[in-house]
C-alpha cells in the first residue's frame, strides 16, 4: 500500500494525518515510523526537519503547523474565491462542483 504524501498544503492535513496513522501507527517502533514519515515529505513540508526530530517530536510540530483552524478555514475559502472560470461544458463544471463540494466538507 502506498502511503500517503504531505507537501504543505493546510486543508489537506487532516486527510494525510488519519491516512498515515492508519497505516503506520501499527507495530513499527518510533525510528522506522520516523523513518516512513520523513520518507512522505514533499515540498514545504520538509523544511520541518531537524536532525534531533523523534517521531513524536516531529508530528507534533506538524500538528501544531498543519492544525491552525484558522490557517485551514482561510486557504479554504481562498480556494473557493480564486475557482477558475469555466466554459458551458458538463466536465467543467462538474470539476467545479466538485471542488467546491470539497472545500465545504
Amino acid at each position: 500500500m502506498p502511503l500517503p504524501q504531505f507537501s504543505r498544503w493546510y486543508e489537506d492535513f487532516q486527510n494525510f494525518k488519519s491516512q498515515f496513522l492508519a497505516i503506520i501507527d501499527q507495530n513499527l517502533n518510533d525510528t522506522q515510523k520516523l523513518f516512513y514519515l520523513k520518507a512522505v515529505f514533499n515540498g514545504e513540508a520538509k523544511s520541518n526537519e531537524t536532525w534531533e526530530d523523534t517521531f513524536h517530536s516531529m508530528f507534533a510540530a506538524l500538528e501544531s503547523r498543519y492544525e491552525d483552524k484558522r490557517i485551514v478555514v482561510d486557504a479554504l475559502i481562498n480556494t473557493l474565491l480564486n475557482l477558475e472560470k469555466i466554459n458551458e461544458s458538463a466536465s467543467q463544471l462538474k470539476h467545479l462542483l466538485d471542488k467546491i463540494i470539497r472545500n465545504l466538507r
